[in-house]
């Protein structure tokens, strides 16, 4: 044994004891043998040698080694610095792109408030609508180049049969015989 640092002890009865015979040396009492020296000058050249050779592979790996640790902490460097500015330029592109929506929705407010303001100009400058006129069943009938006495205004089924005769199609034919109808009624009441 070389060296020896103690961090503790324990005190245990022999019988609960792992290994019972196991004992520290506490000094090792042989005299060292001396160490006789039977290298020539040549071998301790040598080996001084390689022993300098030795020493200056390692210092070039070491110096090696610190520009490699140097160049990695530049690229580190680097690398951080790129990530920041990729998050700010995607921050940045978010907020633009925010602005350019806020934008547009402000422009598209804008313009139909203008419309809403060009609506309400026009409808006070626009005329009221015209009155509307009483047509007699021989108007409507002249209408659709077919005439009609007037004396018989006040004859439905007369105007009813001079429809018919025209051969319009149903809808037609029933909008104005619904129209003359309307005319009789009105007619009447008067």
């Amino acid at each position: 044994m070389i060296e020896f640092c103690g961090t503790g002890a324990a005190i245990l009865f022999a019988e609960a004891a792992a290994y019972k015979t196991t004992s520290f040396a506490a000094r090792d009492k042989k005299p060292k043998e001396e160490v006789v020296d039977t290298m020539t000058p040549e071998q301790i050249k040598a080996m001084e040698d390689s022993m300098k050779a030795l020493t200056d592979g390692v210092t070039a790996l070491s110096t090696s080694v610190q520009t490699v640790v140097t160049e990695v902490g530049t690229i580190k460097t680097e690398v951080e610095s790129i990530k920041a500015a990729k998050a700010d330029e995607t921050k940045k592109t978010e907020d633009d792109k925010a602005v350019a929506d806020l934008k547009a929705a402000q422009d598209k407010a804008t313009a139909l408030e203008k419309e809403v303001a060009d609506l309400k100009a026009a409808a006070a400058v626009t005329p009221p609508e015209p009155e509307r006129k009483t047509v007699t069943g021989a108007q409507l009938l002249a209408k659709f180049g077919k005439t009609y006495e007037e004396k018989d205004v006040n004859d439905h089924s007369s105007f009813c049969a001079a429809v018919d005769q025209m051969n319009l199609d149903a809808q037609q034919s029933m909008v104005l015989k619904l129209k003359h109808k309307e005319l009789v009624t009105s007619s009447q009441k008067q």
